[in-house]
């Protein structure tokens, strides 16, 4: 029988005292009946804030797991040097905007970045650091001999492979060979092995830092590599545009340096009867003057902008490209242009038609003694190129025609060429290539070129050469 209390009146002895809730509390809501409570998460040592990553870091297998770190970092004590570039180069990279709108999960930022710091010489993983490789997203592993025979970097790639997260891992190449076991070998014991499948290494010294740092973004956020360098690229031209009209305003303004910044920034067109390519980049020979363009077949245009070269185009006597008609030049591209690396060195060349359409992408490794056929810097599909080089109609390079994606020429496996240069940075050799370690023949039975150049770096003298470097059947050109 319950107790009813008037108005006004006190509650009888021994009641309980109700408990009135704080003021300015939120209202408690209850979970409805049959439900589990609720696990809240430790709260974070005192002064550190906890990570918030967007929705995308949820793991398959538990929904409610969140990483603290986007990316463990693996390596050797004597590659410390490269894992702080990395490491700073992560956590200071800003994704492109149009990116970012385009999905909005992505981050502005990759930080944190777990970097390990202590020297483990005794005993076995500590718990800690266990904790740290769980509770990263990923797992860079930097890949080198030295690293290879590091015992902690195989215990660590173990331990991500016992959470089932292979998959999760990124090899980073900075020396050494994928493919062997002996002391250039670079892949630590637990890469080489684990589940019978060798993972694919993202290669400092065959793709140069830039392309690497970037395959390494697209592989923690697990976006297209392709469509992360074009926006990059597009920030890039957008960022450079942008200072250089801010300095040649500057400069105009304050009336010192005008002429100069013009003379800088602005493109400048000089006419050659040849050219030669040197470490990559085009050098004209024999220069022309607009009144003597009337009387040639043809000619060649050079670009230039901030002292670098950044168009080759051949063209008529009406100063309009067009493909090269004589055997000798067959395989020189109509329409070319060229990019370059922070360094100064030439990174890629995309040669165009006369529609300026991209029609191959030619991609230099860092230090120049290759370079890789492709659809275009933003597609990494491997382009081949044309069946034989002996080939009247069109040569190895059928770049100029228009028949060039309808498959109405023969293709080869050439992927790749492999150089090798003189003191002077003029190309000497050329070795056809299927990938990066397996030279191959053309459909004459041609593995390559050998020139004998004349004081200006063109070839008076070419060579062919089988897969054993020495001169086939076919002779002499």
């Amino acid at each position: 029988m319950g107790t009813n209390f008037q108005p006004g009146h006190l509650p009888p002895p021994n009641t309980q005292p109700i408990q009135l809730p704080p003021p300015n509390r939120e209202p408690v809501v209850l979970a409805p009946p049959g439900t589990q409570p609720v696990q809240l998460p430790p709260p974070p040592p005192p002064g550190m804030q906890p990570v918030k990553l967007p929705p995308r870091y949820v793991t398959a297998a538990n929904q409610e797991q969140l990483y603290d770190y986007y990316a463990f970092i693996s390596y050797s004590r004597k590659d410390e040097k490269w894992a702080q570039w990395l490491q700073k180069k992560l956590e200071h990279y800003q994704l492109p905007s149009v990116i970012r709108k385009e999905d909005s999960t992505l981050p502005k930022k990759i930080q944190p970045i777990f970097r390990d710091k202590t020297d483990l010489t005794t005993g076995q993983l500590q718990a800690a650091l266990i904790r740290e490789l769980n509770a990263s997203k990923k797992l860079i592993v930097l890949c080198s001999p030295t690293s290879a025979r590091s015992r902690w970097v195989n215990e660590e790639v173990l331990q991500f492979i016992s959470q089932g997260r292979i998959a999760d891992i990124i090899p980073v190449i900075i020396e050494g060979s994928t493919s062997k076991t002996d002391e250039t070998a670079c892949y630590p014991p637990a890469l080489r092995i684990s589940g019978g499948q060798q993972l694919l290494g993202i290669s400092i010294p065959d793709l140069g830092k830039s392309d690497t740092f970037l395959r390494v973004v697209a592989g923690i956020l697990d976006i297209k590599f392709d469509q992360l360098k074009r926006r990059n690229a597009q920030r890039k031209k957008r960022q450079r545009f942008i200072a250089a009209a801010a300095t040649f305003v500057v400069l105009a303004i304050a009336g010192i340096g005008g002429y100069q910044a013009w003379d800088y920034y602005v493109p400048h067109e000089s006419y050659y009867a040849d050219y030669v390519l040197r470490w990559g980049v085009p050098e004209g020979i024999g220069e022309l003057t607009k009144k003597e363009l009337a009387s040639r077949e043809g000619h060649y245009i050079i670009v230039t902008q901030q002292r670098q070269v950044k168009q080759l185009i051949h063209a008529n006597s009406a100063g309009i490209p067009s493909i090269h008609q004589d055997n000798e030049h067959i395989d020189r591209p109509m329409i070319s242009h060229f990019y370059y690396r922070d360094d100064g060195n030439i990174e890629y060349v995309e040669f165009l038609d006369h529609n300026h359409r991209v029609l191959a992408t030619q991609v230099y490794t860092t230090d120049l003694l290759a370079a890789d056929f492709q659809v275009s810097a933003a597609d990494s599909s491997v382009r081949t190129l044309a069946g034989a080089t002996t080939s009247n109609a069109v040569g190895l390079f059928d770049f100029g025609t228009a028949d060039f994606d309808d498959g109405a020429v023969q293709r080869s496996d050439i992927a790749r060429y492999a150089f090798e240069y003189n003191n002077d940075g003029y190309v000497t050799q050329i070795i056809y290539m299927r990938d990066r370690r397996t030279p191959i023949l053309d459909a004459d039975g041609i593995g390559g070129l050998e020139y004998t150049l004349d004081t200006l770096g063109r070839p008076i003298e070419v060579r062919y050469l089988g897969l054993d470097g020495q001169l086939p059947s076919l002779g002499f050109l």
